[in-house]
């Protein structure tokens, strides 16, 4: 039981602890301050001085501290003393209580904070609470689903009044349902309500995912053979079988009902299932039934006939991709003479097994004449060996011949009717290839054959004898006309190397000449890329020159100048002091050496030259004036006194 404020006022916070012993701007010690939290948090006892509230069950509460009316709890503010009336929150300002039931819990009628809890007032209360005396809970029961008072709920989803029967009781309690199917209410415009939308405390968690074994998920149908809707949604429907049709009911006021697209034919019968040619049963005049409505078996019709290759019907379960079979047409059926079994034997676009007629199944037809028949392709088959392609008889099912681009053999009878047979070695069309010839023989350089195909300038045989290093006179090895600079060295062809810089280049290699003979100095032939700066020939070397040096040339093809540390006497030279190497932009000598003059003779004193040296200071020559100079060193001569 709890007292109600007829003019409950709005709801404001309430004092803290801390707030009610400042409130007045009284100074309380830090130890009183600590005694009266501990007392508060645990109940702490204390003597019945005065200081000390004893709430008689087992609590005892230190001022300011009150005690609860029916909880074992000390109160900061008047809440919870089990008087409706008013009580002070922390900024001092005066609160009126809606309620009071002397606890200061929520989920039982009165909150915490002494507000009615009631539908509508914009907080669910999930759950119902019976507390005892000591604020213990002693039963819970569920409490509301929704509350069309909270933000963002009206009345519109969440039921604001009762729904009651015509004798007046409840059948819907206001808040208890939030108008959706799945919370356990059979709201209005509902045949059922499955309660999957509900938690394990019979909150609302949404998210219905599914129906149950009376009910469909959309709360419209009660999942009943007969009712006129057809159950046949595996979410809506859990522990019984779906329904194919359903059978309405025995008065006819509910028709039977069938999926979108079912056969005209159906019937809809007990157990709600649909019996049609096609459901699995053998009934009436069916031969067989295959399963599936408009489909086939392997043994079984759509029309629920038997099937066989030859039966005018194409059944492509059975392998079947046509049937032109007719049962009155004598021609197309084998009859065997004991049984009487009759064996269809195809047409010229269908196969005695039912398949296409195609170049490569092993079967063709051909007219009374023995001509062919155009297949199923439109194509009229000369052979056909089942392989796509054998010896005699090609891809196309035509009788091979060369240049048809299939290798096999080729069978020629003669007017005197001699058969012969060619067997390919290979077939690259009416022209050839790179490696076959318009013959349908390898191609290969040396075949004597030049084909123009394969790139082949050339071709004497391997019966003309070729040279040591495999090239002919007149030929490559690879089938190629020989030509200086083609990269091959044709030693046949009188090639001594080739410097593969193509044919009619002016210039060779170190090792190469431009004409393909071997470079060396000597040949006659300047080969720049040997470093050669000249080349006059061996035949023109000067016979007395020591190292067979040309008067214009070095003896290894460089230029001959003073100073190139060579001495060439064909040029003149006695000596070469060496000191023009590097000097290209000269060719001179730069200095003399000790034996050796500038202009490379022989140094000596007395020779006209001053070789500074050789330690020359002067020299006149042999008929200069030698005063002043010693003719025996050359050095000039100084008096004694001199320093």
């Amino acid at each position: 039981m709890f007292f109600v404020n007829p003019t409950p006022p709005k709801r404001e916070r309430a004092m803290s602890l801390r707030e009610l012993l400042t409130v007045n701007k009284v100074r309380i010690s830090g130890a009183v301050l600590l005694a009266a939290a501990g007392a508060l948090a645990f109940g702490a006892c204390g003597d019945d001085d005065g200081d000390f509230e004893n709430c008689g069950n087992g609590i005892t509460c230190p001022a300011p501290l009150i005690c609860a009316a029916r909880q074992a709890k000390c109160l900061e503010t008047a809440c919870g003393d089990g008087i409706v009336g008013t009580y002070k929150d922390g900024e001092g300002n005066e609160i009126f209580e809606e309620c009071d039931d002397g606890n200061v819990l929520d989920y039982d009628g009165c909150s915490a904070d002494c507000r009615i809890e009631t539908c509508g007032d914009g907080i669910v209360q999930r759950q119902r609470i019976t507390y005892d005396d000591r604020g213990t809970a002693i039963s819970i029961e569920p409490g509301e689903i929704c509350d069309w008072g909270e933000e963002g709920v009206g009345p519109e989803n969440c039921l604001a009044e009762d729904v009651k029967d015509a004798e007046g009781n409840v059948l819907i309690a206001a808040c208890r349902s939030n108008l959706k199917c799945g919370n356990g209410v059979v709201d209005p415009g509902e045949i059922c309500d499955h309660g999957n939308g509900l938690d394990s405390v019979g909150n609302w968690a949404g998210n219905v995912s599914s129906g149950s074994f009376d009910c469909s998920k959309d709360c419209g149908s009660d999942n009943s053979c007969g009712n006129g809707i057809l159950d046949n949604d595996p979410t809506s429907i859990v522990g019984r079988t779906l329904e194919e049709c359903d059978v309405g009911n025995a008065d006819k006021e509910l028709l039977p009902v069938f999926p979108v697209g079912t056969h005209e034919t159906a019937k809809c019968i007990e157990g709600c299932v649909i019996q049609l040619c096609g459901d699995g049963k053998v009934t009436g005049d069916e031969q067989c039934d295959p399963g599936t409505v408009g489909g086939t078996t392997a043994i079984c019709n759509s029309d629920c006939t038997l099937g066989q290759c030859g039966d005018g019907r194409v059944n492509m379960l059975a392998g079947e991709e046509c049937d032109t079979g007719d049962s009155n047409d004598a021609n197309q059926w084998a009859v065997e003479e004991t049984t009487g079994q009759k064996t269809w034997k195809g047409t010229a676009t269908c196969t005695n097994i039912c398949k296409k007629n195609i170049c490569g199944d092993d079967f063709y037809v051909t007219d009374s004449a023995g001509q062919p028949v155009a297949n199923s392709d439109g194509v009229k088959e000369e052979c056909d060996d089942g392989k796509r392609g054998s010896d005699f008889c090609t891809r196309e099912c035509k009788a091979n011949i060369c240049g048809d681009l299939f290798i096999g053999k080729i069978r020629t009878v003669d007017a005197e009717g001699l058969e012969s047979i060619f067997t390919e070695e290979c077939d690259d069309g009416p022209t050839g290839s790179r490696t076959c010839t318009a013959q349908c023989t390898r191609s290969s350089c040396g075949d004597g054959i030049v084909n123009a195909v394969a790139l082949e300038e050339c071709d004497p045989g391997e019966a003309v004898a070729k040279g040591e290093d495999g090239n002919w006179a007149n030929c490559n090895y690879d089938c190629t006309t020989p030509k200086c600079g083609d990269g091959i060295l044709n030693a046949s062809a009188g090639e001594e190397c080739d410097h593969n810089l193509g044919e009619g280049s002016a210039v060779g290699n170190r090792l190469c000449n431009f004409d393909c003979t071997a470079s060396k100095c000597g040949d006659g032939k300047i080969n720049a890329k040997a470093d050669e700066y000249c080349d006059p020939g061996d035949a023109s070397r000067d016979a007395n020159d020591p190292i067979g040096n040309w008067a214009v040339c070095n003896y290894d093809c460089t230029n001959v100048f003073c100073g190139d540390k060579l001495v060439n006497k064909a040029a003149g030279e006695e000596c070469d002091p060496g000191t023009g190497i590097g000097q290209s932009d000269s060719w001179q000598a730069q200095a003399p050496s000790v034996r050796c003059n500038i202009d490379c003779t022989n140094s000596r004193c007395g020779d006209g030259k001053v070789n500074a040296v050789a330690g020359e200071e002067c020299d006149p020559g042999e008929s200069g004036d030698w005063s002043g100079c010693s003719r025996e060193t050359c050095t000039l001569v100084r008096s004694s006194g001199a320093r």
